[in-house]
């Protein structure tokens, strides 16, 4: 799973709290737990994240590490 699908996923579950269908969570929780199932090469703290369903904290941890990729910019 690439980053900005992780990333769309976590703000389904953070962010859509109230507004996201109840499919749209089901369809995000399912990715999340098979993007951690299947990749072997997923940060070892997001892993903990992720397997913790600590979604907020894998986000804010996720937008860090992008942000620091990208420069600092967005």
């Amino acid at each position: 799973m690439d980053i900005n699908t992780l990333e769309d996923n976590l703000r389904i579950l953070v962010e859509g709290a109230g507004t996201a269908s109840a499919g749209e969570v089901l369809e995000a929780l399912r990715c999340l737990d098979a993007a951690v199932a299947e990749a072997d090469d997923i940060d070892a703290r997001l892993r903990h994240f992720l397997e913790k369903r600590s979604y907020a904290k894998a986000l804010d941890y996720l937008r860090v590490s992008v942000e620091s990729i990208r420069g600092g910019c967005r």
